[in-house]
C-alpha cells in the first residue's frame, strides 16, 4: 500500500470511529538547514519538495543578517540542496504557491526597510524572477490564494506599530498587482484564511502599538469588497489560523498586547454560517509569532508547532464537543517563534528554523510523523 493510500485509509477509519490514535504523533530530528533561519517562508511544491526562502540568520537581523538564499528539502531522501537566490534578502515576506506550481514571494523587509518588490520562483528552472512590485510596501501582511488563481494581499505595515488598511490582488497571468477595496480597519500581524465558499476570513492583528484587535472581516472575491464579520472571544495579535474539515476556521494563540504582553494558549472556532466564534480547547503551551507554523494534515487534523514543541488539534465530528489539543511526543529545543511547518506527501510535516528563547535563529529541522492507529475500544 502506498503512503497516500495508507493516509486516506487512516482518515476514513478515524472519521467512522473504527480506529483511535495511540498518540497524535512524534517528532524526529531531520538534519539542519544550510544556515540558521527565522521569519523565513517554507512552501510545499507540487512534487512534494519544500522550498525554504530567506529569513534572519543572526540576532542582528535588522542591520545585516537577512538572507537571500533558498534551499529545497526532498522528503524522499531527507536531503537539502541549494536552489536559486532572491534578487535581494528578505525577512517576514509571504510565499504563495500559484496554480501553475510557481511560488510568489512578496514584500517583507531588508536592512530595516520594508519593500514592495515581488519575485516568482519557478521549480522547473530553480530561479527567482522579479515581477511587477506591489502597490504598497508591506511587512506583516497576508497573502491568500483565491479560488480563481489570484492572490489577495491584505494589510501589513510600513513602519512598525502603524498598520495599513489597503489591499491588492495579484493576477499571475498578467503579473500585475491591482488595488481592491479597503479593509474595514487597518491591521498587521493578522491572519487570512480562505473559506470553502471562496471568501476569505481576516482576523485579529494590531492597528498600532495600543494592543491586539478582536475584530473579524470577510473578503468577497466576486465583488472585491470587505465586510465586518463580528468579533473573536478575545483580542489576538500575531496569531495563527487554518481551515478545519468542517469548513469552520480555527483561530489560536497570539498575544493580547502588541508583543509579548500576554501570550495565549487559548483557541476559538469561527462559524461562517453564523459569523460567530466559540471557545474550543486550549493548546498545551502558549504560542505567538507562529502564523506559518500551523498546517492541516492529510487526515484532517491540525498540527501546531512552536514554543519548543508541537500539538495536534482534532475537530469533533458533526459539531459535537469542543475539539481537543494533544501534545506530540518529543520536544524541539530552541524552536520558539517564527518557525515554519510544511505538509509532506507521506502525511507528516517538516518543521524548520525559528528563533530560540534567546532570540537566536536556529538551523534545526524536525519531521513530524503521525502515529499508527489502533482499534478503538
Amino acid at each position: 500500500m502506498t503512503n497516500t493510500a495508507r493516509v486516506a485509509l487512516m482518515a476514513l477509519l478515524l472519521s467512522t470511529g473504527a480506529l483511535a490514535l495511540t498518540t497524535p504523533g512524534r517528532l524526529h530530528r531531520a538534519g539542519s538547514l544550510s544556515v540558521p533561519r527565522a521569519a523565513q517562508t517554507a512552501t510545499t511544491l507540487l512534487d512534494g519538495q519544500v522550498l525554504i526562502v530567506g529569513g534572519c540568520t543572526r540576532p542582528s537581523c535588522e542591520l545585516d543578517a537577512q538572507s537571500a538564499t533558498a534551499e529545497l528539502f526532498d522528503p524522499r531522501t531527507g536531503q537539502l540542496r541549494p536552489t536559486g537566490s532572491l534578487a535581494s534578502p528578505r525577512v517576514s515576506q509571504t510565499a504563495t504557491r500559484l496554480a501553475d506550481g510557481q511560488v510568489l514571494i512578496a514584500g517583507g523587509w531588508t536592512v530595516g526597510r520594508v519593500v514592495d518588490t515581488a519575485e516568482r520562483y519557478d521549480p522547473q528552472t530553480g530561479r527567482f524572477t522579479l515581477t511587477t512590485p506591489m502597490r504598497e510596501r508591506r511587512s506583516a501582511h497576508t497573502a491568500t490564494l483565491l479560488a480563481d488563481g489570484r492572490v489577495l494581499i491584505t494589510g501589513g505595515t510600513v513602519r512598525e506599530g502603524r498598520a495599513l488598511n489597503s489591499a491588492e490582488v495579484y493576477t499571475p497571468q498578467t503579473g500585475q498587482f491591482v488595488p481592491v477595496g479597503s479593509l474595514t480597519q487597518a491591521r498587521a500581524a493578522h491572519v487570512a484564511v480562505r473559506l470553502m465558499d471562496g471568501r476569505v476570513l481576516i482576523a485579529g492583528g494590531h492597528a498600532d502599538r495600543s494592543g491586539a484587535l478582536d475584530t473579524l472581516e470577510l473578503f468577497d472575491p466576486k465583488t472585491n469588497t470587505f465586510h465586518a464579520a463580528g468579533r473573536m472571544t478575545t483580542p489576538r495579535n500575531k496569531l495563527a489560523g487554518t481551515l478545519l474539515p468542517s469548513g469552520q476556521v480555527l483561530l489560536l494563540g497570539g498575544t493580547r498586547g502588541y508583543d509579548r504582553d500576554t501570550v495565549l494558549t487559548s483557541a476559538e472556532v469561527f462559524d461562517p454560517a453564523r459569523k460567530a466564534t466559540r471557545v474550543t480547547a486550549s493548546m498545551t503551551r502558549p504560542r505567538y509569532k507562529f502564523t506559518d507554523a500551523v498546517v492541516r494534515l492529510a487526515d484532517g487534523r491540525i498540527l501546531v508547532a512552536g514554543a519548543g514543541g508541537a500539538d495536534v488539534y482534532t475537530e469533533q465530528r458533526q459539531g459535537v464537543g469542543l475539539g481537543r489539543f494533544d501534545a506530540v511526543m518529543g520536544t524541539m529545543p530552541g524552536n520558539d517563534q517564527f518557525v515554519t511547518v510544511s505538509r509532506l506527501p507521506d502525511g507528516g510535516a517538516l518543521i524548520a528554523g525559528g528563533y530560540d528563547a534567546g532570540i537566536q535563529p536556529t538551523a534545526a529541522l524536525w519531521r513530524f510523523q503521525p502515529d499508527v492507529a489502533r482499534p478503538a475500544p
